[in-house]
């Protein structure tokens, strides 16, 4: 047999926790006769689950006939590869190819599990009786045009829908077409935009006439961003400036980036570098959601801090003053592992009163998530 009914590892492939939680969105939709709609991100083991799924299903009978539509070939390739490695044995895999009669033939009246790609799917979909399959998957289903959502509603077992797709990136297309406002799980990397999370701003323009050796308002430059995201401010500008300048006042739990030559490096605002106001070579981050020290914390780690300078220093413009445009960094990819339901964690979280032991529980949360992005970028290189 393939595996147990738990997470135990019986000669197959061991569960994760998530990868669990995936499988039983699955079978509660075969069960409920229903629709799902699954965020999950690539490198995160999707089709073993489903293999895992379905063997469960198959070993209580509760299907025969499955359908599995992906929009590449490869992708197809890698279904049939997975499924053919860890399904039961008298299971059959199948390629939906151009010559196959879809018909209840003695071949098929076998547990089949059936891959197509969304091309032949569109070519052969008028050939399907609406209940031939017991349940069927839509992987990558963001590829699918409005013609393959008529078409599949018209099927009428279940159907599941997979996305890589970051939950809050979800089209209105997808939702409506599953009858949806958010998925029914979501779990993964996708990445979602620095301006999703956060008000991002330029600096205050300044003369280095209006600096001033001491005072009350700390003014803070590149140079001022220490080691392990210290700020050090070395010049101050007076009230009267500050005024001006009122827009551009940093609060306790803003991070500096700096937007010229050396990118990504940056600090965050504490209490004692206030009042106080950042100049125009530095970008002023304001996390939405998430704990600022929490989220700076997060893009400084070893596993996410070289990805973000990467897509920083791709972004530079310029040839004798290389920078950054306000644009471009609010349309960074940050690399934030996060679902819907862990971004409203950390939205309550950041409202709540910050005992230790919430701050270590939303800490050993972040590190798990590290290591999962540090395991899916090395498996894309």
């Amino acid at each position: 047999m393939f595996l147990a009914t738990s997470m135990e590892n019986e000669g197959g492939v061991q569960l994760r926790p998530y990868q669990m939680e995936m499988a039983k969105t699955i079978l509660n939709t075969v069960a409920s006769k229903s629709k799902a709609l699954i965020s999950i991100a690539i490198g995160s083991g999707r089709i073993v689950t489903i293999a895992w799924a379905l063997n469960q299903l198959f070993k209580k009978a509760k299907i025969k006939r499955v359908l599995i539509v992906t929009p590449y070939y490869v992708l197809r390739e890698q279904y049939i590869y997975i499924l053919n490695k860890y399904s039961l044995d008298y299971v059959r895999i199948l390629k939906l190819e151009k010559q196959t009669k879809l018909e209840i033939s003695e071949e098929l009246q076998l547990p089949i599990v059936m891959a197509s790609t969304l091309s032949m799917f569109r070519r052969l979909a008028n050939s399907i009786s609406p209940d031939f399959f017991d349940i069927i998957f839509l992987d990558d289903c963001q590829n699918m045009a409005e013609r393959d959502w008529s078409t599949i509603r018209k099927m009428k077992p279940p159907w599941i829908a997979i996305t890589s797709t970051h939950p809050l990136k979800i089209s209105q297309k997808i939702l409506s077409a599953l009858g949806k406002k958010a998925p029914d799980y979501s779990y993964g990397i996708a990445p979602i935009r620095l301006r999703d999370i956060a008000e991002i701003w330029v600096g205050a323009p300044y003369s280095s006439k209006q600096l001033l050796s001491e005072g009350r308002w700390k003014f803070f430059r590149p140079r001022d961003i220490k080691k392990n995201g210290i700020l050090e401010n070395s010049t101050y500008i007076s009230e009267d400036v500050a005024k001006k300048r009122a827009k551009f006042s940093l609060k306790a739990g803003d991070i500096v980036l700096q937007n010229i030559f050396d990118f990504g490096k940056m600090g965050i605002v504490r209490k004692e570098n206030l009042p106080g106001v950042a100049s125009q070579n530095l970008f002023i981050i304001r996390s939405k959601f998430i704990p600022p020290e929490i989220l700076f914390e997060y893009l400084q780690s070893e596993a996410i801090a070289d990805a973000f300078r990467k897509q920083l220093e791709d972004l530079a413009h310029g040839t004798l003053i290389r920078h950054i445009s306000l644009r471009d960094v609010g349309l960074i990819p940050v690399p934030l592992p996060f679902s819907k339901k862990q971004i409203s964690y950390f939205a309550l979280f950041s409202k709540s009163l910050r005992t230790k032991r919430d701050i270590e529980k939303a800490r050993n949360e972040l590190a798990d998530l590290r290591e999962a992005y540090k395991q899916f970028s090395e498996s894309e290189e």
